[in-house]
């Protein structure tokens, strides 16, 4: 061979070389270094995330402790309308309202919830409900007053007539 067919020789044979080299070893090494480098930033992202909810763990804790006052026990059914029907007993005695009839409905189970519903009849006067109601919307049970209706009893007292469905919300 003459040197010019060496000198294409080697340079063909070294060009030959260097395409195996890189696609068998460079190749493979980049492959490596770019699913790492999206491991590395998936890692990151879930960092990022964690601290987030770390820098709002006080005000979490804040609202679990405000919170903690609905926080109740799971009952049987029964049990559960009658500490509902004592706690508007007491909320209507704090009030003055007359209780002239109550009694419980229904039951309305929804997904995470349980509804116990209390029909009420009472008989006080416009200020003694108007307390009455806000006793009952500011309880520390979730109560929420879903109907009413006034009608007047004794215009000259001024005493009325007051018909309610009085509902309690409870999460197990």
């Amino acid at each position: 061979m003459t040197q010019k067919e060496r000198l294409v020789a080697y340079i063909a044979s070294g060009c030959f070389f260097l395409a195996v080299f890189d696609i068998l070893i460079l190749q493979s090494i980049m492959g490596k270094v770019c699913s790492m480098d999206e491991q590395i930033s998936t890692e990151e992202l879930l960092i990022k995330k964690n601290l987030k909810i770390l820098s709002q763990k006080d005000i979490i804790s804040k609202q679990q402790q405000e919170y903690s006052a609905y926080s109740i026990e799971a009952k049987s059914q029964e049990q559960e309308i009658s500490s509902v029907l004592k706690e508007i007993e007491q909320l209507a005695g704090k009030s003055s309202v007359t209780l002239v009839e109550v009694k419980p409905t229904d039951l309305k189970s929804e997904k995470i919830i349980k509804k116990y519903s209390i029909a009420l009849n009472c008989e006080a006067t416009m200020e003694q409900l108007a307390n009455f109601m806000y006793l009952i919307e500011d309880s520390t049970v979730l109560f929420t007053i879903d109907t009413y209706n006034f009608a007047s009893k004794d215009k000259e007292k001024g005493i009325l007539k007051c018909n309610m469905v009085i509902s309690k919300i409870v999460v197990p």
